[in-house]
């Protein structure tokens, strides 16, 4: 009988190892936009879209997401130069609501830093008063107010 129980408990504390590292390190990378802002009608304001990575330096992105555009002009969108000088990729589709960003670095990921890291710049103009949510593929929902 205390082999079963020597068994299971064995089982239990390796299946909680497992839950425990995968929780760690699944997430590992986050994008998110910083800071929340507010912006006008007629008024502009800047966003920063941001990464988080501790283990490894951040050497390329890719990142794609919506908005209403009958709330909110994107009226540039700029790429973090000090790290990524190769633009892949950067289109912003009004009429759509669309932006695609695609960047990467040609400096050696030994050479960049790990951890909180902004990617990009994007630079937007209130049209009508709203309020909607930047969605995309891996990046964090993120609320706009236009006032």
């Amino acid at each position: 009988m205390k082999p079963v129980i020597l068994s299971f408990l064995l089982v239990v504390v390796l299946l909680l190892g497992i839950a425990w590292m995968n929780n760690k390190y699944s997430n590992v990378r986050t994008l998110y936009f910083d800071p929340s802002v507010a912006v006008g009608v007629g008024k502009t304001a800047e966003v920063n879209l941001m990464v988080n990575d501790f283990l490894k330096p951040v050497t390329e992105f890719s990142a794609e997401f919506t908005y209403d555009s009958t709330i909110l002009m994107i009226e540039k969108v700029e790429i973090n130069k000090e790290v990524f000088d190769k633009m892949i990729v950067n289109n912003v589709d009004q009429f759509a609501g669309k932006i695609i960003i695609k960047a990467s670095s040609s400096s050696p990921a030994a050479s960049l830093k790990k951890g909180e890291q902004k990617l990009a710049t994007i630079t937007m103009r209130g049209i009508k008063k709203g309020e909607f949510s930047f969605k995309g593929n891996g990046v964090r929902e993120f609320g706009i107010s236009v006032k």
